[in-house]
C-alpha cells in the first residue's frame, strides 16, 4: 500500500512538474502543386521553391508547428487530399463540387486567367470563340469547371502547367487556358513567347484558398490564425523576392535620382558663385568706399588750399 501511494504521488509530482515539457504539436501535413510558378516549382536539384514555400516555412517559424510539405503534380495533390492523405491542400479555387468535402479559409491570392493562342489565328477574344477548339487546360483545374458551364466542353487535359505548355508548343493543341503567371513563365521558358496571344480580358479571375475536411473547423483556425501572425511586410518581401521589382519602376527610380544629383548639383554651383558674387560685391564696395575717402580727403585739401590763397 505505501508502494502504491508513494507511486501515485510520484505519478502527481511528475505531471505537476514545471520541468516536464508539453507534448510536441501534430506536425500538419500539406498538399500543393509543385508545377504553379510563382507560387510553387521545383528549382533545378528537385527542391520546392516558390511563395508559398516561404510562406509555410514563415508560419511553421511563427506557431511552432511542424509543416510537412509534399508537392507534386495538381491531379494527384487533388487525388490524395480527397483520399484523405493530407490536412491541408493549398493552390486551390472554390467551386459547388469542392464546397460538399472541403471547408476554405479566406482567398489569398488573385490571378488572371486568360484564353492563350497561336499569334497566326484571329478572331479569339473570349469564351465564346473557343467553340470548335480543341482547348487545353489542367486536369483538376478550375478552369475546366468554368469553360463546361459556359458550354466549351472539348477540353485536353495535362496533369500540370509545364504540360500544357509544351504541347501548345508541339502543337498538339493551339489554343489554352490557365493562369497568367505560370503560362508566361512556361512561354518565356521554352522560348515560345513570340508565338502566342492571350485575350484582353481574362476568362475569370482565379482566387486561391488553402481548404481543410469538411468539418475540421479548429484546423481550419489553426492555418487561418498562423498566417495572420506574419506581418503585412513579410508579406511583401517574400513576395518580391519571387516576383521581382519593376523594371520600369526601377528605370524611373534611377531617372529621379539623376534629375535629384542634377538639381542638386546646380544648386551647389549657385550656392558658390552666390558666395563669390558677394565677396566681389564686398571688394568693389570696399574699393568704393576707399575712393570716396580719398575723394573727400582731396576735396577737403583743396578747399583748405583756397582759403590759404585768399
Amino acid at each position: 500500500t505505501r508502494i502504491c501511494c508513494v507511486l501515485i504521488m510520484l505519478a502527481i509530482a511528475v505531471a505537476t512538474s514545471p520541468f516536464v515539457s508539453a507534448a510536441a504539436p501534430e506536425p500538419v501535413r500539406v498538399v500543393l502543386d509543385d508545377n504553379y510558378p510563382p507560387l510553387s516549382f521545383r528549382d533545378k536539384d528537385g527542391r520546392l521553391q516558390g511563395i508559398l514555400i516561404d510562406q509555410w516555412m514563415l508560419w511553421q517559424q511563427k506557431t511552432g508547428v511542424p509543416v510537412l510539405l509534399s508537392g507534386m503534380a495538381w491531379t494527384e495533390a487533388f487525388g490524395q487530399m480527397r483520399s484523405g492523405n493530407f490536412d491541408v491542400i493549398d493552390t486551390i479555387s472554390i467551386n459547388e463540387e469542392r464546397k460538399e468535402w472541403l471547408d476554405f479559409s479566406a482567398p489569398y491570392f488573385n490571378m488572371d486567367v486568360p484564353i492563350f493562342f497561336r499569334r497566326d489565328i484571329g478572331g479569339i477574344a473570349g469564351v465564346e470563340s473557343l467553340k470548335g477548339f480543341k482547348v487545353g487546360v489542367k486536369k483538376n483545374d478550375n478552369v475546366g469547371h468554368i469553360l463546361r458551364d459556359k458550354g466549351i466542353d472539348d477540353l485536353v487535359e495535362f496533369p500540370d502547367a509545364e504540360s500544357v505548355v509544351k504541347a501548345a508548343g508541339e502543337r498538339k493543341i493551339v489554343v489554352f487556358a490557365m493562369g497568367k503567371p505560370p503560362s508566361l513563365y512556361y512561354l518565356y521558358k521554352m522560348g515560345l513567347q513570340k508565338e502566342f496571344n492571350f485575350t484582353k480580358a481574362s476568362l475569370y479571375d482565379a482566387q486561391f484558398f488553402r481548404a481543410v475536411p469538411k468539418g475540421k473547423a479548429a484546423l481550419l483556425q489553426q492555418v487561418e490564425a498562423g498566417f495572420g501572425k506574419i506581418t503585412p511586410k513579410e508579406y511583401d518581401e517574400i513576395e518580391r523576392r519571387w516576383m521581382g521589382e519593376s523594371a520600369e519602376a526601377n528605370g524611373l527610380l534611377r531617372y529621379l535620382y539623376w534629375i535629384l544629383g542634377c538639381i542638386a548639383a546646380m544648386a551647389g554651383i549657385l550656392a558658390i558663385w552666390n558666395l563669390s558674387l558677394k565677396r566681389k560685391v564686398r571688394l568693389v564696395t570696399a574699393e568704393i568706399q576707399l575712393l570716396n575717402e580719398q575723394l573727400e580727403a582731396k576735396v577737403e585739401e583743396r578747399t583748405q588750399d583756397l582759403f590759404f590763397f585768399f
